[in-house]
């Protein structure tokens, strides 16, 4: 019905006619005339009815003055229904007491002569009850359409809310979808710091070597390879993470996420960098896959910061220590040269590591140990596999 609102209204329309000319609601009027009147009222207010939505507060004041044409039935099917859409179909509340203050005087002006026909003792009550019963007659369909359309309305409201809701959930799902392709922006800094890092330190030690070698040493040669080596690695997983914020549209190769076992390949970057690390494991790693990334990230963002800010330390200690339920680690580096410590300002490395070990309820601390060295301690707690 609701799909159809046209067809409804035709429908209402052509019943109200019908039961208005039917004999026996006009059995009180003889005459051919009072019988044509009595038909195009009720034509007059049926084809009313089809506005009835678009404007309630017209319709219902036109069916009821139009019940009020001498040769209408006493009681105008169109006027009933027209203040029934009346308090459905009104915008506001001020059009629909007004509306069902003026069906009701014209409900009792059409009762009128009746009342002075019935009443015509004088008796003041009974023609006031008559009358307001008469009035009534219009009145109660208007506040029952009040109910129906108080009751609608909320629905409309529940609905609307829920739609806001199922809007406010895409928006959330998209700001995540932001966030993550912020999370992977952070994760394309690791890498790229990383190796950056590693390459500058290599050339300077391959220059440094070369000038004081004019013969230029194997090491030398061995040390430009792996700096070559460790650009080709870096910008290779750059270009996949920058594949990954620019969409699913282009195609990328795709290799493992870094794992337990490279930490050995990668400690020996920074061996070959000269950073003197010392590596150390205990415990039994748990199969996660997840897991052991962010052990890969932490240890690769510890180290980038030592090198990046203590390069000639001559003290690095990583240290990992597996637990059935938690996972310790700890990267120290001891105090570097003044003039070769570097000044630079903090980036998001250090946020990138307390945002992974979120991920397992873990805790960071950072900070300087007491022989002016540097200390990183990362637990995560949360590492059973789900």
């Amino acid at each position: 019905m609701r799909a159809h609102p046209t067809g409804v209204d035709a429908l209402l329309a052509i019943s109200c006619i019908t039961l208005t000319v039917l004999p026996g609601t006009n059995g009180a009027f003889a005459t051919l005339e009072q019988e044509l009147m009595q038909l195009a009222g009720a034509v007059a207010g049926g084809v009313l009815l089809m506005f009835r939505r678009r404007r309630p507060l017209l319709v219902a004041v036109l069916c009821a003055l139009i019940s009020a044409i001498p040769g209408q039935a006493f009681v105008s099917f169109a006027a009933i229904a027209g203040a029934y859409a009346l308090g459905v179909y009104a915008p506001s509340r001020h059009q629909v007491w007004a509306g069902i203050g003026a069906i009701s005087i014209i409900g009792a002006f059409v009762a009128l002569p009746a009342s002075v026909a019935l009443f015509a003792d004088a008796d003041v009550l009974g023609a006031s009850i008559f009358l307001g019963f008469c009035a009534s007659v219009y009145a109660i369909p208007a506040l029952i359409g009040i109910s129906v359309g108080t009751q609608r309305r909320y629905v409309a409201e529940i609905a609307a809310r829920a739609f806001a809701l199922e809007r406010e959930r895409d928006q959330r799902a998209r700001l995540a979808v932001a966030d993550e392709r912020t999370r992977i922006a952070r994760e394309m800094h690791d890498v790229v710091s990383h190796g950056l890092t590693v390459m500058v330190a290599l050339s300077e030690g391959a220059a440094a070597t070369a000038a004081s070698s004019p013969h230029t040493p194997p090491p030398t040669a061995a040390a430009m390879r792996l700096v070559a080596d460790t650009g080709r690695t870096a910008l290779a997983e750059m270009r996949r993470l920058l594949h990954v914020l620019r969409g699913p549209d282009h195609e990328s190769e795709l290799t493992p996420q870094p794992t337990d076992a490279d930490l050995d390949a990668l400690i020996h970057q920074f061996q070959v960098a000269g950073l003197p690390v010392l590596f150390h494991r205990h415990g039994a790693l748990p199969p996660s896959t997840t897991l052991q990334l962010t052990l890969y990230r932490i240890v690769q963002e510890g180290l980038t910061n030592v090198l990046r800010h203590a390069p000639h330390t001559q003290d690095v200690e990583v240290r990992i220590d597996y637990a059935p339920s938690s996972v310790t680690i700890l990267v120290t580096n001891g105090p570097s040269h003044p003039q070769s410590t570097s000044h630079s300002s903090p980036g998001t490395g250090l946020r990138g590591i307390r945002e992974r070990a979120e991920l397992f309820a873990g805790t960071v601390r950072s900070g300087p140990t007491p022989d002016h060295g540097w200390q990183l301690i990362v637990h995560l707690h949360e590492i059973t596999e789900q």
